[in-house]
């Protein structure tokens, strides 16, 4: 097992073991975004695609960056409880 240490300006914060690094992949289905978010008192509002998201962001600001195919951009807000 290694270690790994934290520094801030040269000077030791912590030493954290680790036992182990994992890949951490995490994905839902768009179809089951509302559900999911439902668990979490959150309502869907909007759920867009990457040429969605390239169109009305990136151009927007003039941002040459690439949005790849799987992401998404997704605006929910917290369900009230009355």
């Amino acid at each position: 097992m290694g270690s790994l240490t934290l520094m801030c300006h040269n000077t030791k914060i912590s030493d954290t073991p680790i036992k182990k690094f994992s890949i951490w992949i995490y994905g839902i289905d768009p179809a089951e975004m509302a559900d999911h978010l439902s668990k979490y008192s959150l309502s869907l509002i909007e759920d867009i695609g990457s040429e969605e998201v390239q169109e009305r962001y990136m151009k927007l600001v003039n941002l040459d960056l690439k949005v790849f195919e799987i992401e998404r951009l997704a605006l929910a807000e917290v369900k009230r409880e009355f």
